[in-house]
């Protein structure tokens, strides 16, 4: 397989992933975008790409984000963890996922290399909102 093909097979197994994975500058700027297109868990983030967190989310949301890229960045290992997210306090993409308030896992890795010049990480984010309503069903 030729080099191009490689990079065209690469592209589209990171765009057919259900649950969205992202590259997060230590700014907060989204570097790139993939996947996430399974809309009964998620709305469509492709409009992140290339915004700062703090221009989509309110600032106490992008504050805690935040602090979890710079932890993660820091430890120079994975960082998981959950937070709660009111859908449509997301600005600027499509409202075309589940709606509401919905629980969600982020699983972030610190990027071994640069990206465009920044330091970054990967987040992969996993909508854990039917587990959580499990747990409260059972305590």
């Amino acid at each position: 397989m030729d080099r191009q093909a490689m990079l065209d097979l690469y592209e589209n197994l990171l765009k057919s992933i259900a649950d969205p994975f992202f590259i997060i500058s230590d700014d907060g700027t989204y570097l790139d975008v993939f996947g996430g297109t399974e809309r009964s868990l998620y709305d469509d983030a492709a409009a992140l790409k290339g915004r700062n967190i703090f221009d989509f989310m309110e600032k106490d949301f992008a504050e805690f984000f935040m602090n979890q890229v710079h932890r993660t960045l820091q430890g120079n290992t994975l960082n998981s963890f959950e937070y709660q997210l009111a859908t449509e306090t997301v600005d600027g993409i499509p409202k075309n996922g589940p709606g509401g308030t919905q629980w969600f896992e982020a699983r972030m890795f610190p990027l071994g290399n640069l990206f465009d010049g920044q330091r970054a990480v990967t987040a992969l984010i996993l909508n854990i909102t039917e587990r959580k309503h499990l747990q409260q069903k059972l305590r």
